[in-house]
């Protein structure tokens, strides 16, 4: 009965945690040196900024792949096909 709702705030709270960018830069506008450096400021950085276009992307590219890394197993594990006793 629990399921969908752990799975909506698994899901929302996912979202959340790739999307840090803006709360940083709102409420720190980068911190005292490198004390709030988050790899989504570290992307937006260097995408815009910097200039370095190919190292953001693989930046961006290394967060999507560990979020798909944490996330496939789970969905494995969860939905998979049950074994009935």
């Amino acid at each position: 009965m629990m399921r969908g709702v752990i799975v909506t705030t698994t899901v929302i709270v996912g979202s959340g945690i790739v999307r840090t960018y803006d709360l940083v830069v709102a409420l720190t506008n980068g911190g005292p040196g490198l004390s709030s450096e988050v790899p989504a400021k570290y992307v937006i950085n260097y995408m815009f900024s910097a200039g370095n276009l190919g190292q953001a992307l693989s930046a961006s590219t290394v967060m999507l792949l560990t979020v798909f890394v944490l996330l496939i197993p789970w969905v494995i594990v969860e939905f998979g096909p049950k074994k009935h006793t």
